[in-house]
């Protein structure tokens, strides 16, 4: 037996120098790691589809600052164990604290503990992953468009997982024989790192709108896991850490999930996802807000329950053909105020949209700069300039400025201050050319909105008092994202075992 292992090793060893594994810092669009012929190679995954363009990879929603340029410095190979407690190298750096040697058989992180896998649990490499980062800040020569074979898309951090096990998450029977995941434990430690890793992966993009696409996006995934509840049908859904990845509402955020997903399997297994795209929200929207003021950490509640489900998940998320349809998942489905439905329209104001996933192309913001701040410019932008109607059918927006200007308003948008529902055409402010936008009568339910709309802009032109829409939208993002929990709890200051 000794013999025949033997020669498996050299042919393998011989196997594997003939087909070497690529260097993946410099990785060209003509090598494949799946063509590697051994048996006994690494397990190679794919985590991020090669897209075909930029549009492709852009999602709708999404914008932030400029970050670190990244250095350009060569990335060190990946750490491999075998199983074993026999490499020390990474068994040190995660069986210490504070320089103490911890307990055999116990991983400390994140102010809790994990039992280790077994040694016979299979390695797995992630190629395109820094071993001990979620993000990769050493490699150098991005591919902006994404794209690649299979496995090397340059966009996407690296992450090595020594001795890989299934979700750690509870597993938990509902009344109807599905297993839902739930956490187990939330820490403000937990939370705080979760933001931490957002924002090196945000800074690991060097194209912008990438970058935006990333924190937008992570913004809109939380959003419509929770903006599919609906207390009157079965299952209810709402924030349960799944949506259709192929129902067309959702177009575009297999971009951002392919990361998320990533660090979720790395780091964060032992929390529901639902809590864990909430969080990942959250951080996108401190990141991005005027002064990082709008910190939502304090607000956060934990303990939604993942589903294995969600069929036709995405027909229950609004369109964007106007106020009916904002009406009936805010205020009918999730019992919210007109005020709390207009916070939420607000987050509008970070990012753009994308045509190849909406149909609609543009910023909501005045430029591209100023789209990417969390603030309340969108209702700025919707009372100072005339808005005309633009396009047909699924394309159909609004449109201000000159021919070919990137600034637009959807439907949706439009009818939280005029009464657009007639579909005639007009413009927000009217001109010789143009019939201006009728307002709501003093009588119509919907004066809420505008009125809504006039308590965001925070005061007279020209203001920089952001308070009004910040202290809205953190209440109305608190609603939308517990919609149907009864359970949730606050973060704890205190470690816990798990």
């Amino acid at each position: 037996m000794r013999v025949i292992n033997n020669v498996v090793v050299l042919i393998c060893g011989a196997v594997n120098l003939a087909y070497a594994r690529p260097d993946l810092s410099n990785a060209t669009d003509t090598a494949d790691p799946d063509s590697t012929p051994c048996p006994f190679a690494d397990f190679w995954f794919d985590l991020a589809p090669a897209e075909e363009s930029d549009q492709d990879e852009l999602g709708d929603d999404a914008s932030i600052e400029e970050g670190a340029q990244q250095d350009d410095s060569e990335q060190p190979s990946p750490v491999v164990l075998k199983g074993s407690s026999s490499n020390e190298t990474a068994s040190t750096m995660e069986l210490r604290r504070n320089n103490e040697p911890v307990k055999k058989g116990r991983v400390f992180r994140n102010g809790y503990k994990k039992k280790q896998s077994s040694a016979g649990t299979p390695n797995i490499y992630l190629p395109n992953a820094d071993q001990n980062t979620s993000t990769n800040q050493s490699g150098s020569n991005q591919n902006q468009n994404g794209g690649g074979v299979r496995g090397q898309n340059r966009n996407t951090p690296n992450i090595y997982l020594p001795n890989a096990d299934p979700s750690t998450s509870t597993n938990i029977n509902t009344n109807e024989g599905k297993k839902v995941r739930s956490s187990r434990c939330f820490t403000t430690k937990m939370y705080d790192e979760i933001d931490a890793d957002i924002m090196r992966i945000q800074r690991s993009f060097t194209d912008v709108r990438l970058r935006g696409s990333f924190l937008g996006g992570l913004l809109r995934m939380a959003a419509h896991d929770a903006m599919d509840y609906d207390p009157g049908r079965s299952p209810p859904m709402g924030p349960d850490g799944c949506y259709d990845p192929n129902h067309p509402n959702n177009a575009g955020l297999d971009f951002v999930r392919s990361r998320i997903d990533q660090l979720y399997d790395q780091k964060y297994s032992y929390l529901s996802k639902a809590d864990f795209w909430v969080a990942c929200a959250n951080a996108a929207v401190r990141q991005t807000s005027i002064g990082q003021q709008l910190n939502m950490k304090n607000s956060f509640r934990w303990g939604r329950q993942d589903s294995n489900s969600c069929f036709s998940q995405g027909a229950r998320l609004p369109s964007t053909r106007g106020c009916s349809q904002t009406e009936d998942v805010f205020l009918n489905r999730m019992r919210m105020t007109w005020e709390e439905a207009v916070a939420l329209m607000g987050a509008h104001t970070l990012g753009h949209g994308n045509r190849v996933n909406s149909g609609h192309q543009g910023t909501w913001a005045p430029n591209n700069n100023e789209a990417m701040v969390f603030d309340k410019k969108y209702y700025e932008q919707l009372f100072r300039h005339n808005w005309q109607m633009s396009g047909q059918g699924l394309s159909q927006d609004w449109r201000t400025g000159n021919f070919g200007s990137d600034q637009m308003m959807l439907n949706t948008d439009v009818c939280l201050a005029y009464n657009i529902d007639s579909g005639v055409p007009c413009c927000t402010t009217g001109n010789f050319q143009c019939r201006q936008c009728r307002r709501y009568p003093s009588g119509s339910p919907r004066k809420a909105a505008e009125a809504a709309v006039l308590k965001m802009l925070g005061g007279m032109p020209g203001n920089t008092n952001n308070g009004p829409f910040y202290e809205s939208f953190e209440r109305a993002w608190n609603k939308m994202t517990s919609a149907g929990q009864n359970t949730l709890m606050p973060l704890t200051t205190q470690d816990c075992s798990i």
